[in-house]
């Protein structure tokens, strides 16, 4: 028999613990990093540490939105790009590259990854660490944007063990 949830109640107190009652199942989670915020008796605000869901589902979230692009940096000549950082990601190319996609501890998800030109363009993107033969509507892996201050999208599907991603300018 499945758990349902059958009350909630946010307790405000020195622990900031979020007490939820389950039928069959009491679960108590102790949120660290500063707890809960926002007015009191209102359920919502913010959280200001990970919540580990244990498997369980999130249903009617409404919206979820992310607080910004993980910031890779200037490319140089070689930069990974650690999938586990963020699902949101850009990167500036300052130079020829080699863009190295690394997913090793990236758990199952949609990744994007803004592939920024510099003020000058004209760089070649190399992109690592992927399946060639895995790109959506292409047999090989398609050019970025190389205008200056040109953008493309990669968008990588990884179900835990393999990627599948596509690649496309922004404005050209």
């Amino acid at each position: 028999m499945s758990a349902f949830l059958t009350r909630i109640t946010l307790v405000r107190d020195a622990a900031s613990t979020l007490d939820t009652t389950l039928s069959r199942q009491t679960a108590l989670l102790t949120l660290v990093g500063g707890g809960l915020q926002g007015p009191p008796g209102e359920l919502g605000g913010e959280v200001a540490a990970d919540i580990d869901m244990l498997g369980f589902d999130l249903h009617n979230a409404g919206v979820v939105s992310f607080v910004g692009e993980y910031d890779n940096g200037l490319s140089g000549a070689a930069k990974p790009i650690v999938l586990a950082v963020g699902t949101k990601q850009k990167v500036v190319v300052d130079t020829d590259t080699v863009l190295t996609i690394d997913p090793v501890t990236a758990g199952v998800g949609h990744y994007q990854v803004r592939i920024i030109m510099d003020g000058f363009g004209g760089h070649t993107v190399t992109i690592a660490g992927i399946n060639n033969a895995r790109w959506l509507g292409s047999a090989s892996a398609p050019d970025v944007n190389t205008s200056p201050n040109g953008e493309s999208i990669l968008s990588i599907f990884f179900d835990g063990a393999n990627m599948i991603q596509s690649l496309a300018k922004v404005g050209a």
